[in-house]
């Protein structure tokens, strides 16, 4: 399942699969454009990069599928290096659920840290940015229909630039640079979205915090959900992600938490559940979730790149 030859690719990714019934499915991605380019002048990055465009495709899995079900999208939005108003260099569609698909963009060079949620309407084709409030950026990453109209948007917000001393990423590619203060890095969001709307509300963050070996509350520096599934009852279940910068030996947590509704329909507090790594591994991230089943990356003892994990979770539903 690759983007057509049409779209001048050299590269297709697949983050998100909708099941519209009857064998029909809905995919979603990226794809690198050969054609397609963005040239930073000066700078740390200066150079000149492929663009990253996102795609999508509703119809049947098959090896040649039909072309004309596939779409490009570049998300717009204002570059902060260049005050202008123009097409992404870097658009990825993570998540689809309904008639919607949620994902992050961002510009080579600008001005501002990263990224920008996005939701992008599959009937109208309009995009709509996603402003989680309070931060320096915004990412969309998982999204739940609970009608045609009510959506659960999953994902998170940056909240602090980093200081002078960036990572590494030969050295850690998980660990973040050092932070001046003792604020949060970032923090994971869930909100309500309206299509008909187009906006936001109950936007609710949250922070993964464990005890550590001295009996210690430690707060991770970033927290970040993944995506999110249903368990009815109110329930949302979330994979999330968090990242410790002073945690030597475990500086990546990955895992599922649970948050209930309130009876006013507002978000309560996670519970949190952090995987144990198998011997000779270090989990590095828990991204998708449906039900009882998690999927995700983790970090072989002594290798140089990671690989990929499924695994079945042995949990009862907590907060029903």
């Amino acid at each position: 399942m690759v983007v057509p030859q049409s779209f001048s690719s050299i590269g297709t990714a697949i983050y998100g699969v909708h099941n519209r019934g009857d064998k029909v499915y809905t995919l979603s991605g990226s794809h690198v454009s050969k054609d397609l380019t963005v040239t930073v002048p000066s700078g740390p990055i200066a150079g000149t990069y492929n663009q990253t465009l996102g795609w999508y495709y509703t119809g049947a899995i098959t090896s040649t599928p039909d072309a004309a079900n596939f779409k490009s999208f570049q998300a717009k939005g204002l570059n902060t290096a260049t005050g202008q108003v123009g097409q992404s260099d870097e658009t990825y569609m993570h998540s689809i659920s309904g008639g919607l698909i949620v994902g992050c963009y961002d510009f080579y060079g600008e001005g501002n840290p990263g990224g920008h949620g996005f939701a992008l309407d599959l009937l109208t084709g309009q995009q709509t940015d996603l402003d989680f409030g309070l931060g320096f950026s915004s990412s969309a990453y998982g999204i739940w229909a609970n009608s045609a109209d009510d959506y659960v948007v999953a994902g998170g917000r940056t909240t602090l630039i980093p200081s002078s001393n960036p990572f590494t990423p030969s050295s850690n590619p998980f660990r973040p640079g050092f932070l001046s203060t003792g604020r949060v890095f970032g923090e994971a969001v869930l909100s309500d979205f309206s299509l008909k709307n187009k906006s936001l509300s109950n936007t609710k963050t949250y922070q993964y915090q464990y005890k550590d070996a001295f009996g210690n509350t430690v707060q991770a520096d970033e927290t970040h959900f993944e995506g999110i599934y249903y368990c009815g009852n109110g329930i949302y279940e979330t994979p999330f992600t968090a990242i410790i910068k002073n945690e030597v030996n475990l500086p990546v947590i990955g895992g599922v938490a649970f948050v209930k509704r309130d009876a006013n329909g507002v978000f309560g507090d996670a519970t949190w559940y952090a995987f144990d790594s198998p011997s000779g591994t270090t989990i590095a991230g828990n991204d998708s979730v449906w039900g009882n089943v998690s999927v995700g990356l983790q970090l072989p003892t002594g290798a140089s790149t990671i690989s990929t994990y499924a695994c079945e979770l042995n949990l009862t539903t907590p907060l029903a």
